[in-house]
């Protein structure tokens, strides 16, 4: 189904306006009804926009146009933006579907080609979305997930790419925000830890590459990093694992109740506890604006 929209501000133009204001916006990824009900329901409470965001096995599983409906459900009573956004999209394929069932923005990751073949291929997703509206996010850089380094290790030399190129990836795709590995993996961190990202380079970045930047792996971050890298160009923050975990919390609780419990509970159970989780991570993303500086 194709989403229907209110008169919000275009995703494009919020994102530009985050290079001139302390906040960056949340992009949950959400796998099922209650999730994306719950996210949503977090953002309204705090009176700001979200993305609601889906890809890789996830879309595989349920399909652009099932995440669209859920999407189109409850953002049709939200109060606030909500933008359905296509997570590491793959190809052309994908990305046109997700477009067609209504998305607002598609990411293609184009991070594990060379680089002339990324540029090639994401101007074609430019291209594509442009008739559209559709914001695009390219990608620079392999962003590492959980296995493929400890928290707090630094940028292998195989991951880091230079200012240079991600500026020149930029002017020669059009791209609307880029993805650059800063220092943050995707996947769960071990209870207790937290990983830092490069403010350098963060720094840097902002400097010469003058659209948003976006931050994966979001949920293992040092909160005090993240509000430093605000400031400094980061424009959409990515949570997954923390949704996730919060998720299978619920599961664990209700599958620990007593055996008569109803399981149509579970659902409000779900959002209850992702809503929390949810609603803590736009907290840090909107702090300063919301504190008035």
């Amino acid at each position: 189904m194709t989403l229907s929209r209110r008169s919000w501000q275009p995703l494009k133009e919020l994102l530009q306006d985050v290079l001139d204001r302390p906040y960056a916006l949340a992009a949950f990824n959400v796998y099922d009804f209650w999730v994306t009900r719950a996210v949503i329901r977090a953002a309204s409470d705090l009176g700001v926009p979200v993305i609601v965001a889906c890809g890789g096995s996830d879309l595989d599983i349920v399909g652009p146009e099932a995440v669209a409906s859920w999407v189109a459900s409850e953002r049709s009573k939200a109060p606030v933006p909500v933008y359905l956004h296509l997570d590491h999209g793959r190809d052309l394929a994908e990305v046109i579907r997700c477009i067609a069932a209504g998305f607002d923005s598609v990411m293609f990751d184009g991070s594990q080609l060379p680089f002339e073949k990324n540029v090639q291929k994401t101007r074609e997703v430019v291209y594509a979305a442009r008739s559209t509206g559709a914001v695009v996010e390219g990608a620079v850089g392999r962003i590492p997930s959980k296995g493929q380094g400890e928290p707090g290790v630094a940028i292998t030399s195989e991951d880091r790419v230079s200012v240079e190129m991600v500026s020149l990836f930029v002017q020669e795709t059009g791209v609307d925000l880029v993805a650059v590995p800063v220092g943050s993996a995707h996947g769960a961190y071990a209870a207790g830890t937290r990983t830092h990202l490069d403010l350098d380079l963060v720094r840097a970045l902002s400097q010469q590459v003058r659209v948003p930047l976006a931050l994966h792996g979001g949920s293992g971050v040092d909160e005090n990093d993240i509000r430093a890298a605000i400031g400094m160009a980061l424009g959409k923050v990515n949570f997954g694992s923390v949704l996730r975990a919060a998720h299978t919390g619920a599961i664990r609780e209700f599958c620990h109740a007593s055996p008569a419990r109803d399981p149509a509970e579970l659902g409000q159970m779900t959002v209850e506890s992702v809503y929390e989780s949810a609603r803590a991570k736009l907290s840090l993303l909107f702090e300063a604006v919301r504190q008035g500086r």
